[in-house]
Formats: C-alpha cells, structure tokens, sequence
C-alpha cells in the first residue's frame, strides 16, 4: 500500500507532464505508428498481388488473397474472407498501441490468422478440430505462428516484437521508421512465404462453414 501511495503521490506532482504524455501517446504517437506500419502492409500487398486495408490501427489491418474468400460469388460480392490482421493480444493487459508495439507491461503484438465468417468460438473449435491436420502443423513448423488453444479470441498467430529503444531512435530521429519496424515487415513476409499453406487452410475453413 506504501508503494501505491507513493506512486500516487508521484503522480499529483506531475499530473501535468504525465497527462501531456499520454495525450502524446494517443495522438501523434498512435498516429506515426498508423501511418508507418500501413507503410509495411501496403508494400506487402503490392509485392505478393494480394489486398490490404490499413489506415489506423484501431481500425482493422489487415492483408489477405482475394482467392481467400469463404463464401462463393465473385470478390466484389463477398464480404467473408480468411484475412492477417495485426491485433494486439486480448489476454494482456489493456495499454497503448505504442505499448502493445514494445511489448511494454506483457502486452503483445500480433499477426493473427482470423475470417469474419466465424465467431471466436466458431474458429477456436474449427482450430482445435484441425491442429491434427497436415495443414496447420505445417504452417506452424514452417513459420512464426503459434497455436495458442487456450486464447480464445487469437488462437493462431504470430507474435511481433519490436525493440523499445529502436522504435525510441526512430522517434527521435536517429534511424529510419522502416528500420525500426522491421521485425514487422520480416513477419509480413513470412506471412507471404507460406501463401501455399495459407491457401489450403482456407479451403479448409471455407469447407468447414460450408
């Protein structure tokens, strides 16, 4: 309780610069990231021929191949697709994007593999009925995923991990933003290199909510 009070404390006598950094955080911070990360996204669509949606984070990035679309009809009719999307890890603490970024507070960044044609649930069942599946355990043996049966909201993804004081130097200046983003962009891809696996898991979830 000692310490709580301290850092209380601490932090009335500061509110001022402590408030302006947050407001730092989410505003220009947030922003820089948004825009420095589509940067990343957009060059991977562009290089594989596949479609991206990034903007803000907030906002759902992700990359995907039009031929991934769960439901039959040409693409400009179809609404449900296996898509990438980078997420932060629901499991972790609620922080920043710029947190989330660092893995600051055991936060995590993700790449996670998700359709909106399945719920949470609908898609953990769907994983866990198929983990057995050549499929799957080729992808994660191949690749930087990871299947987490105990997360329910991203079971299948890949984990991001940024260095703080990269990501620092790139704020200030010191380096460039792609520099300090390229654990992002090695995973993006990644992501590309296992297009074959990624076509046969969306077959198969296609299949499944047939």
């Amino acid at each position: 309780m000692a310490d709580t009070a301290e850092l209380d404390a601490l932090i009335i006598r500061n509110l001022e610069e402590i408030e302006q950094g947050y407001q730092r955080i989410t505003g220009d911070i947030e922003r820089r990231l948004d825009k420095e990360a589509a940067k990343l996204f957009e060059e991977a669509a562009e290089a594989a021929g596949w479609a991206t949606h990034a903007t803000v984070l907030d906002d759902d990035f992700w990359l995907m191949k039009t031929d991934w679309q769960m439901e039959e009809g040409p693409p400009e009719e179809v609404d449900s697709y296996l898509v990438i999307r980078l997420e932060w890890d629901s499991k972790g603490p609620d922080v920043s994007w710029a947190q989330t970024f660092v893995g600051g507070q055991g936060s995590r960044l993700l790449l996670t593999i998700a359709s909106d044609t399945y719920s949470d649930n609908k898609w953990l069942r769907f994983l866990k009925e198929n983990e057995p599946s050549d499929v799957i355990k080729r992808l994660i043996k191949a690749s930087g995923f990871r299947f987490e049966p105990d997360n329910k909201t991203e079971p299948l993804a890949m984990p991001v991990r940024i260095d703080r004081d990269r990501l620092a130097q790139a704020f200030g200046g010191e380096i460039d933003f792609l520099d300090a983003l390229a654990p992002l962009a090695t995973a993006l891809r990644e992501v590309v290199r296992q297009e074959a696996l990624l076509d046969k898991l969306a077959g198969l979830a296609r299949e499944a909510d047939a």
